[in-house]
């Protein structure tokens, strides 16, 4: 396997206050590697799914072209770094992608699979040493159910253009709805499994504690955020109407935003847009300046009800202050 690059790396080219596009490009978007940049060219790449099927397949990359294509427009965001407790929110790592390939449920109803398969375990080309550890390749899991509800794919493009190596090219998986950590990049395997994976990164790694309890549970759903890019942080602003407008996004679709003028004294609910897939989803309020700085919060609650937490967790609200 020859690398472009060895080892993790991490870019983060945007500040919250510059995403002011509904779709990220790719160049804008964040780039992280746990272990290193593989390069596999298009006629080398191959895919083994395998496990608890009826029909085991290996697929070249000209056979993707017998299935049909989809596309989804999804929320790309960075679960944290997994090195670093306790987690701090990282809404500079998250973009709005526009992805296109095959859909993995059509793979898997090809295939079939035993009745007790439980999961799918996705494995990358990608291998290394990660945190002193050596790791033979990068591997995650997914529950069949979310597998197999349709918009999961082996990914091929990125906002139309094929997928370049340092998005994971020639072909990724894609887990919308999901934190980023789930899309597997340099797709090479598929297992399906009555357990979950054994992976450094799905037991040592990427697992949070259940408040209340010893228990750990994988880092799977995108938890509902808000986050605010205009006003920008330090932004001089003078007294009256202030226009606050942000991006909010989740597992499941945001039902309400509110914006806190005041660290969270007092609450303004804002106007949202509809989401129709999993993009995030804009949202608009005005507030009023007297006098002195403001200090803005935003505040997402999804349509299971679950809100966006102000103190604590990787999607905890991020504070915005102005100047007077």
């Amino acid at each position: 396997m020859n690398y472009l690059r060895i080892g993790a790396f991490r870019h983060i080219p945007l500040r919250v206050s510059q995403m002011d596009s509904f779709l990220t490009k790719e160049e804008d978007l964040f780039l992280l590697e746990h272990l290193g940049l593989p390069d596999i060219a298009q006629n080398e790449w191959s895919l083994r799914l395998g496990g608890l099927v009826e029909r085991p397949l290996h697929l070249a990359y000209a056979d993707l072209l017998r299935f049909s294509q989809q596309t989804v427009v999804s929320v790309h965001k960075c679960a944290g770094n997994p090195l670093k407790f306790p987690l701090e929110p990282s809404p500079d790592r998250s973009g709005n992608v526009e992805w296109t390939g095959v859909s993995l449920r059509e793979i898997l109803e090809e295939v079939g699979h035993d009745s007790c398969a439980k999961f799918v375990i996705a494995c990358g080309a990608d291998g290394g040493v990660f945190d002193g550890i050596s790791v033979p390749a990068y591997e995650k899991d997914v529950p069949m159910e979310k597998a197999l509800a349709g918009e999961v794919m082996l990914a091929t493009h990125m906002n139309g253009e094929l997928l370049t190596a340092a998005r994971g090219g020639p072909v990724r998986l894609v887990v919308p709805g999901h934190y980023g950590t789930n899309s597997v990049k340099w797709l090479r395997g598929i297992e399906v499994a009555e357990r979950r994976s054994q992976s450094l990164f799905t037991t040592t790694y990427y697992n949070d504690r259940i408040p209340g309890s010893n228990a750990l549970k994988p880092v799977w759903d995108l938890a509902p955020e808000a986050i605010i890019v205009s006003p920008a942080e330090q932004s001089v602003l003078v007294s009256g109407d202030i226009a606050v407008w942000g991006w909010a996004w989740g597992a499941h679709e945001i039902a309400r935003v509110d914006v806190s003028p005041d660290a969270g004294e007092s609450w303004i609910q804002a106007t949202i847009s509809r989401r129709e897939q999993f993009e995030w989803q804009r949202f608009d309020a005005v507030v009023r300046q007297e006098r002195g700085a403001l200090r803005l919060l935003p505040r997402a609650v999804d349509v299971t009800g679950v809100v966006q937490p102000l103190l604590e967790g990787r999607n905890r609200a991020v504070e915005v202050r102005t100047l007077a």
